[in-house]
């Protein structure tokens, strides 16, 4: 296309997207006053919507309820096609927070695989985000205004850790990490708010539960004493460029099968959830007791948040499946496939991927933690490896052991104290799975 075509398509974008603009936010205003003016008139901290992913749906609002506990707390967000919708419900009986989940008034589709939003959400979101303020401060009591970012960043940190940082940093006053260890500490308090202020949990409402425990007996058929597990799996929908999975991500599905299969044998009907789909092989071969959304008959979304709410257990990789479920904050869970320099979520036992260097040495633990890798990721040319199925079956073991006996679990002070205090792993009261434990020390005693 000549070039003088491709700045004419350009300039025709642009004034499509500005005429728009402003029929979109007068939709948008009379909408928000029609249906949620009440609520802004409630509001005495109101959380101003932009772009989030699910997990940002699940821990902004309930880190601001942490900051601002007593007070009402409105949390307005844009309805994205990764969002559950049903997280609008998990907050009924909490009266103390209103969560809307508004749509935009906007053109949205997808071309050519590509997801199209006109006006853009560059020119949209902030023009409503300035109308909400506006509002507030007209029609409401004021509240505190607040982004995301404002609720880790505006946090200050509690005094001991802070002061334990800065002792790190000023012993260390070029590492080039400084930056994320500030970054990590505020976004980390939220763990440590989740203990030192206990609130009541969100949930379901108990006609939405009863439909999933309905479809799960049904299944299991005459099994009547069962416990359950929640397993999240997490799968990026597309891989590197070269063929090879995000660092983020879990093992292949099949990995996963020894360690389901063990907790089936303990009397757990497993919930699956994530990103990688169950086999109809697999469903059949394991006759109801480990099910997905599909094989209950159910909306796979309300399946999700029962599975993360709702089980006896629970197991997962690291990712937005686990931190939604971290909102049960006096349930241990056990996080799998941990992207071991700084992956922790509250109360969790954690077995880490492990990583080597270019000669194939394993990382020493002290070097993740604190060292010359702490939050750099892994150097090119550095291998991490996705749990093996004997890693999870192991993990596995002894997490359920541990919840069977709480207590009976070895933990290994030598390297969980390795973390200081300031690091999220210690924020959020994890643990280090004894499985992990047992393994590193042997890939240190006897490498391969």
């Amino acid at each position: 296309m000549p070039a003088f075509l491709r700045q004419l398509k350009t300039q025709m974008i642009y004034l499509v997207v500005w005429c728009l603009l402003p029929f979109s936010l007068l939709f948008f205003t009379l909408n928000f006053l029609l249906f949620h003016l009440a609520s802004l008139r409630r509001a005495e901290v109101l959380i101003l919507p932009e772009k989030l992913n699910f997990g940002g749906t699940v821990c902004v609002p309930d880190y601001a309820r942490h900051r601002f506990s007593g007070q009402h707390l409105v949390f307005v967000t844009f309805r994205e096609p990764t969002h559950n919708p049903y997280m609008p419900v998990i907050w009924h009986d909490i009266k103390d927070v209103e969560y809307i989940n508004l749509r935009r008034f906007v053109l949205d589709f997808y071309f050519r695989g590509r997801r199209a939003v006109i006006p853009h959400r560059r020119a949209h979101d902030p023009a409503a985000r300035w109308i909400l303020v506006h509002l507030a401060r007209w029609l409401g009591k004021d509240p505190v205004l607040l982004t995301y970012c404002k609720i880790y960043t505006g946090f200050r940190p509690h005094e001991d850790y802070d002061k334990d940082l800065e002792a790190m940093l000023a012993r260390n006053p070029r590492d080039p990490s400084a930056y994320m260890w500030r970054i990590n500490l505020r976004y980390g308090m939220y763990f440590h708010l989740q203990r030192e202020v206990p609130l009541k949990q969100p949930s379901l409402t108990q006609e939405l539960c009863a439909e999933v425990e309905r479809a799960l007996a049904r299944v299991r058929g005459v099994r009547a004493e069962v416990r359950l597990c929640g397993f999240y799996i997490k799968k990026r929908t597309i891989d590197g460029p070269d063929g090879t999975s995000h660092f983020l991500d879990g093992s292949p599905f099949e990995a996963y099968l020894p360690a389901i299969r063990f907790l089936v044998s303990r009397g757990y009907q497993v919930l699956l959830t994530g990103d990688q789909p169950m086999s109809r092989q697999v469903a059949e071969d394991f006759d109801g007791m480990v099910v997905d959304g599909e094989t209950l008959g159910i909306n796979p979304y309300l399946h999700s948040i029962y599975t993360a709410l709702h089980t006896d257990i629970f197991v997962g990789d690291i990712g937005g499946g686990t931190l939604f479920a971290g909102l049960v904050t006096d349930r241990q869970k056990l996080g799998l496939n941990a992207y071991l320099f700084y992956s922790a979520f509250n109360n969790f036992w954690i077995y880490y991927k492990h990583a080597y260097d270019r000669d194939g040495i394993h990382l020493s633990f002290s070097d993740i933690t604190t060292g010359k890798y702490a939050f750099s990721g892994a150097p090119d040319g550095f291998t991490v490896e996705s749990n093996s199925e004997n890693e999870m079956l192991e993990a596995v073991r002894c997490y359920v052991e541990e919840m069977e006996n709480p207590g009976s679990s070895e933990i290994d002070h030598t390297l969980e104290d390795l973390w200081p205090s300031y690091s999220t792993f210690k924020l959020a009261n994890c643990h280090i799975s004894p499985a992990y434990v047992r393994d590193h020390y042997h890939k240190l005693s006897f490498p391969e």
